[in-house]
């Protein structure tokens, strides 16, 4: 947006530049002005002390400023009128307004790619977690089966284990009587 440096951080488009020609109840000499007239009324009192102005070259006008020629001050072209500044303004804010819909439209379509990339990344990465889970499963499958085929086996020797505890008990209280 090169137009719109001197207009960074607004939020919203311009309002039209157009003089309010409605009762003003408390001026009789000049309609209200919008702020963008304002600006460019001092403006256009600054041109008479400035040779270099960011507006018009922002507008795309030439520089209107006093140019030095055999030591003495002339204008390259007479200062715009009112009315003229004034249209030359609201063009501009047109242009940035129009750019700055562009500019959302743009983020619009960005934002809208942006989210059917994701959407697809999501999709593909969700696959290829289930065909992971589906190798890593069919691979644990028989580690999981001997796993549980050994724990059978502990708990019959555990069985068989007690079952020896207990016969070599009685066999140990049976000795015990026999010696006495």
């Amino acid at each position: 947006m090169d137009d719109s440096e001197g207009v960074r951080g607004e939020s919203s488009n311009f309002q039209s530049g157009k003089t309010n020609t409605g009762g003003n109840e408390y001026s009789n000499e000049e309609p209200h002005l919008c702020s963008a007239e304002l600006e460019m009324d001092s403006t256009q009192q600054n041109l008479q002390h400035s040779s270099g102005d960011a507006f018009h070259h922002a507008a795309g006008m030439s520089n209107v400023g006093p140019v030095r020629s055999d030591d003495k001050i002339t204008r390259q072209r007479p200062l715009l009128s009112r009315e003229a500044l004034n249209d030359q303004a609201q063009q501009l804010i047109e242009k940035i307004n129009e750019k700055r819909k562009r500019d959302t439209n743009v983020l619009d379509d960005f934002r809208k790619v942006l989210q059917d990339k994701v959407a697809l990344t999501c999709g593909a990465l969700e696959e290829r977690m289930y065909r992971v889970y589906e190798t890593s499963g069919k691979n644990m499958q028989p580690k999981l089966q001997e796993f549980f085929a050994t724990l059978d086996r502990v708990a019959a020797i555990e069985r068989e284990l007690a079952h020896f505890k207990e016969a070599l008990g009685v066999l140990y209280i049976d000795i015990q009587k026999t010696k006495r």
